[in-house]
């Protein structure tokens, strides 16, 4: 379970390759939100626009990630913490 929030969390950031092999590809095909929102403050010199989006990110991943801890607690409450 911890396996798939980390790997939601790298999915939605994944910037890196992207950027390196297709910079968000033909016609924005590989083009991610952390791509555009890079594109928004760094190519197009938007970067209110650009902090903004960074941070709408930052408290999505930070609701995702606290609606897990919450039904990982409820779990092992309900099942107790087996390991």
């Amino acid at each position: 379970a911890s396996m798939a929030l980390l790997s939601a969390i790298w999915t939605f950031n994944s910037f890196e390759i992207i950027w390196i092999l297709t910079e968000g590809g033909p016609r924005g095909g590989t083009t991610t939100l952390i791509v555009d929102t890079y594109k928004t403050a760094i190519a197009n010199y938007k970067y209110g626009q650009g902090a903004t989006r960074a941070v709408l990110i930052v408290a999505i991943l930070a609701v995702f990630s606290l609606l897990y801890l919450w039904l990982v607690n409820k779990v092992n409450k309900k099942y107790g913490d087996e390991k």
